[in-house]
Parts: C-alpha cells; structure tokens; sequence
C-alpha cells in the first residue's frame, strides 16, 4: 500500500499536516485491502532527521536578533536577503522549523509514527517511511517493543 503525504506545500511553523491531510490519512490507511503486507509512507520531509543544537543554536540567536548590531551588520552588507527564509528566520532555521524533529513538531511525528504503529501491529505489516530532503541522506529504523504501540 501507499500513502502519499504532502509535506510541501501545506507546512508551517506549527503545522507539518493539515487537519485534511490527517484525515486523509487515517482514511488511506483505514482503507488498505486486507492482501496489503507493506505500506510505503512517502513525504518530502524526513520523519527522521538529525538534530544539530549547535547550528539551531546558531540560527535562533540571529533569528532572534532582529535588532541587533549583528543583524544592521547583514542589513548593510546586503547579505540579510540571502540569509532570511520564508518564515522570517535564519534559512537554515526555516528547514530545521518545518521538519518533524522540531520541537515545535515533535506531538506530531510521535503521532504518525504511532499511527503506524499499531496499523503495522494491528494488521501485521511492515511500514516503510521514504522520505526526501535536498540536503542530505539518512537512514534509520523505529523499532516496537511488543506490547508497547498505544492508539494514536
């Protein structure tokens, strides 16, 4: 089975998912034919992704100084264009804010990662998440302790 999410276009800061696209998700996944054995969860933004305190450190305080000596130093140099995102953060900040390791995100993932969960232990099949991003490759594995997945 397939479920397609969309990671892209309906993302913000404190959302990665619409109410809609959880619904539709639930529907998919309640919806899988019975010969299903696999699902594949695509998304564009990794569900597992490292996390870098130092360069989140590094983006939140220029983000957060938008007053700052620091920042009239960007503005005067003209570089303040090339380093501020969609969100009015640090570049970098806008893709460590809108990724499911966020802590902004983190109730989110643990639901869809719940979600999976216990539609894998419910229905004994194994759940794939292929997940995209254009700055790096990961791997990584959730594993479930028997008898620890609760409903998401």
């Amino acid at each position: 089975g397939l479920v397609v999410l969309d990671t892209r276009s309906e993302r913000t800061q404190d959302a990665i998912l619409s109410p809609a696209s959880w619904a539709m998700v639930h529907k998919q996944v309640a919806s899988l034919p019975p010969s299903v054995r696999h699902v594949v969860v695509l998304a564009s933004v990794p569900v597992m992704y490292p996390q870098v305190p130092v360069v989140e450190s590094a983006a939140k305080y220029l983000s957060d100084t938008g007053g700052s000596a620091v920042a009239a130093m960007l503005q005067k140099s003209g570089l303040i264009s090339q380093i501020y995102g969609r969100f009015g953060t640090v570049d970098i900040m806008d893709d460590l804010l809108d990724h499911w390791t966020s802590p902004h995100h983190s109730g989110e993932k643990l639901a869809m990662v719940r979600l999976m969960q216990s539609v894998a232990a419910a229905r004994g099949l194994r759940v794939t998440f292929l997940c995209g991003d254009a700055h790096l490759a990961t791997v990584g594995a959730f594993r479930t302790r028997r008898g620890s997945v609760s409903g998401a």
